[in-house]
């Protein structure tokens, strides 16, 4: 390591009291906030800055080790704190504050002025709150900018644990304010009759909590990830259905028609409120929030508690809140009281009990009830017993309990409660969470998250866009994103994950103590139920089901492979799937889906190759782009993808089925070189035919053969250098740059022609010469149609004296070109399934690419 002298600027952070009383104590915390234009220049990922405090007035003692640790994303891991000891008589004087390097260097000088202590006591929390200084936070102190001089040489070995901790001053000062005349005679009982030191004591219990509160339910860690972090640091605003739109849908034709008009891959049932978590909190004091799998409803209860503990100046409530998962209550009778003071009994309170007591009589506690649908279903009538007793006996208190949409059943009766759902998230939230993700990490910042969120809008990744509605989902395609900064192109393995982590590790991870679906389906063969599902409901073109239709192909299943018993409640069995795994949902009354339209995919590709239906899959689905994505995922979880490739090379060669066609690709096999290319053989064929007939589907395939070549024809397509054919475009050619750039562009693509050696026996020298000068005539966008069809027939018979092409041959009728674009998506779909393919031979691919555009 280099001795370099960097400089790093940051301001203190101090509150400090301004007038003490004689004798008593205060607690002094000093942090280190970045100032703007903050950049961390240093090698290491933390840098400590030692504190001490010196004082006529008080005499100081540490609290923990009086350390600022700076670290490299911009700020601090926490407050140094000291306890002050006011002197026992009046006077004025000053707080004094050294801040040194690991090396004992001292760095900065710090003096707070105009300090007094005295005689009269404090009887009150907002007086003591009052009397405090906020040194550099307010704006009438000012904070003051120093440079921190510090050799890299110098960095000492302490380390402090990465705690994710919250900004617990104003929000300590907030509460323990309004709790004072709540909580005093508690204090007074123990003996404790001293006002201010009730205060502090009583702000020393808040801190404890809130601390507790932020490292054990503010932090984030799931699916494996290595390590957790601040749950703050990713949380995205939620939005809200209305529960009692949910199910107004009359039919599945109408279910049906609302996907198509909306024409989007997910489907999210019910009206959105615009209304903020706050103001949903705010509104109603009993509140049930519902949710898919995943969806975010422990996060959103805990992030409410953390903003809560904060101050949060949206909340309008004097509420603490206690956050309780009922997962982990006991399986005898739980007692809500009882698990409310265990929470209380780390901050060191005369009594737990009575303060609890005392805080439920008062209606001062926010009660946050976690997880009901994860309750075991032998236990579900006694807890719910117990919460709506609990309510009942303490109603002045505020309630909101979390519930998987499918587990809720209304005849519950917690009739005080209003139900709200969670909606999936919408694209601004999906990119504010990625945006948030990646900025964890600075080296990351916006890089990452914009390549990211760039991916999902490419109309390849709809699918995978389409599960990222789900922040589960979404934090799993953020980890798999980190890896690689891409997504696998084996996107069957990605869903293979997905649908594991529903039907298995989610609820292992969150310890769900799952029942039995039925005795002996186990995962796999779950997994083979709903393939059987998604098969016969995607070929029919149907997204929806009846109840009916499920009950019947579940009892069926069952039947058949479990060997069970004919009057099997078919309903019961739908009711614990959708409950326990979120993967089919009910849309309206009777009616479901695939909780996402990638899963119905998956499971379809999943059953056509273990029942070996390729050649059916094939011959009757290669051109329906609907199926797209089947093709796809079954090129993925096939072992070998040879037979599937060679079939679809065989179908799409069905398509050219015209002697116009076939004289159209060998034309494009004659005037394109073979051996001397530095592009494959296929690539030149599509220029060709691109020049010949300037089709979208053609330039879909070069877009996934050549990337750079497709780049630079996009360019002169969109220029009028590439005459428009069979009105596939609906513009004739415009000006729409200057000649200069024009003329740049047209000279970019003959020297990619000349460097490839697209064409064999063509010499472009004179191609090039007619080009230019035809271009000086290239009408602007604002001239008539008629100069820009007169231009564009000069560009068209270019293109066919220089490549010796027959004119009659682009005189295709309208089947003709049904056929060539589903001969061109034919091709492109062999691509993208020999990039999906787990395996293939290359022999097989080197036949198929050989012979790609070509008619044998």
């Amino acid at each position: 390591m280099t001795d370099q002298s960097l400089s790093l600027a940051v301001k203190p952070i101090i509150t400090y009291p301004r007038e003490a009383q004689v004798g008593k104590t205060y607690l002094m915390t000093i942090d280190l906030h970045p100032d703007e234009g903050f950049e961390w220049q240093y090698e290491e990922e933390d840098y400590p800055i030692y504190c001490s405090v010196d004082s006529d007035l008080f005499s100081s003692k540490p609290v923990g080790e009086p350390v600022v640790i700076l670290h490299r994303f911009g700020g601090s891991y926490g407050e140094a704190k000291f306890l002050l000891t006011a002197a026992h008589e009046e006077a004025r004087g000053t707080i004094r504050i050294a801040l040194v390097n690991a090396r004992g260097v001292t760095v900065r000088n710090l003096s707070l002025t105009n300090v007094k202590t005295i005689q009269s006591e404090l009887d009150s929390v907002e007086q003591l709150i009052r009397q405090t200084g906020r040194y550099g936070y307010t704006q009438t102190v000012r904070g003051i900018e120093f440079n921190l001089s510090l050799d890299e040489s110098q960095h000492g070995t302490t380390t402090l644990a990465s705690i994710n901790t919250i900004s617990i001053q104003d929000g300590i000062a907030a509460i323990a304010n309004w709790l004072l005349p709540t909580v005093e005679d508690i204090f007074l009982e123990q003996r404790e009759q001293n006002q201010a030191n009730i205060s502090q004591r009583l702000y020393f219990a808040l801190e404890k909590y809130i601390k507790k509160y932020s490292e054990q339910y503010g932090i984030l860690k799931v699916l494996g990830m290595r390590e957790s972090i601040p749950l703050r640091n990713v949380y995205t605003k939620t939005r809200f259905l209305d529960a009692s739109e949910t199910l107004k849908y009359e039919s599945i034709e109408n279910l049906e028609n609302n996907y198509r008009k909306i024409n989007k891959h997910g489907f999210q049932r019910g009206i959105s409120q615009n209304k903020t978590e706050f103001e949903i909190t705010n509104e109603y004091q009993f509140l049930m929030v519902l949710g898919a799998p995943g969806a975010g409803k422990s996060i959103l209860l805990r992030q409410l508690g953390i903003k809560i503990l904060e101050k949060s100046e949206e909340y309008e409530h004097e509420c603490i809140p206690v956050f309780l998962e009922l997962k982990r209550f006991s399986p005898e009778l739980p007692k809500i009281k009882e698990a409310i003071v265990q929470e209380f009994e780390v901050c060191s309170l005369p009594s737990s009990d009575q303060f609890t007591t005392k805080l439920l009589e008062e209606g001062k506690l926010l009660i946050l009830l976690d997880g009901l649908s994860e309750v075991p279903f032998g236990q579900m009538s006694r807890i719910i017993a117990e919460i709506q007793n609990f309510v009942e006996r303490y109603s002045k208190n505020r309630f909101i309990i979390s519930c998987r949409t499918a587990a809720y059943n209304y005849s519950y009766s917690f009739k005080r409660f209003t139900s709200v759902e969670i909606a999936n998230f919408d694209n601004s939230q999906i990119e504010q969470f990625t945006r948030k993700w990646f900025n964890i990490n600075s080296e990351k910042q916006g890089k990452n998250a914009q390549i990211f969120w760039d991916l999902l809008q490419q109309s390849e990744y709809s699918s995978i866009k389409e599960i990222a509605n789900s922040p589960l989902f979404l934090t799993f395609l953020c980890l798999v994103f980190e890896r690689s900064q891409a997504f696998p192109e084996k996107r069957s393995a990605l869903y293979r994950k997905a649908v594991d982590i529903l039907l298995e590790e989610w609820a292992a991870e969150r310890r769900i103590s799952g029942e039995e679906i039925y005795r002996g389906l186990n995962a796999d063969l779950e997994k083979v139920l709903l393939s059987e599902i998604a098969f016969l409901a995607f070929s029919r073109h149907q997204l929806f089901f009846t109840q009916r239709e499920l009950t019947d192909h579940i009892k069926t299943f069952l039947v058949e492979c479990l060997n069970a018993p004919i009057n099997l409640d078919g309903r019961a069995v739908l009711d614990k799937i959708e409950h326990q795994h979120g993967i089919l949902v009910k849309r309206a009354q009777d009616i479901y889906s695939f909780s996402h339209l990638t899963f119905q995919e998956y499971f379809t590709a999943m059953y056509i190759v273990d029942h070996n239906k390729i050649s059916n899959l094939v011959i009757e689905h290669l051109s329906d782009k609907r199926w797209q994505e089947i093709f796809l995922l079954v090129a993925g979880l096939m072992r070998g993808a040879d037979e599937l490739l060679l079939k679809m090379k065989q179908e799409a060669s069905t398509y050219i089925n015209t002697s116009r066609l076939r004289e159209l690709l060998q034309w494009a096999e004659s005037v394109t070189s073979v051996n001397e290319s530095s592009v494959q053989p296929a690539t030149g064929r599509a220029i060709a035919l691109l020049f010949a007939l300037n089709r979208d589907s053609i330039m879909d395939l070069l877009r996934i053969l050549n990337s750079n070549v497709f780049h630079i024809l996009e360019l002169a397509r969109s220029s009028g250098i590439i005459p428009v054919r069979n009105l596939d475009h609906n513009y004739l050619p415009g000006r729409s740059s200057d000649q200069a750039q024009i003329k740049a562009i047209a000279s970019n693509l003959v020297e990619e022609l000349e460097k490839n050696r697209i064409f064999a026996n063509i010499d472009l020298v004179p191609f090039t010469d007619r080009l230019e000068k035809l271009l000086l005539q290239l009408p602007s966008a604002s001239q008539s149609n008629s100069l820009s069809q007169a231009y564009n027939e000069g560009v068209s018979e270019i293109y066919l004296n220089e490549l010796k092409l027959d004119p009659t041959l682009l005189e295709l009728t309208e089947s003709e070109l049904i056929g060539i674009d589903d001969y061109f998506y034919a091709n492109y779909l062999i691509v993208r399934c020999k990039q999906s393919a787990v395996r293939l031979s290359p022999k097989s691919w080197a036949r198929i690419e050989q012979q790609m555009l070509c008619f044998a």
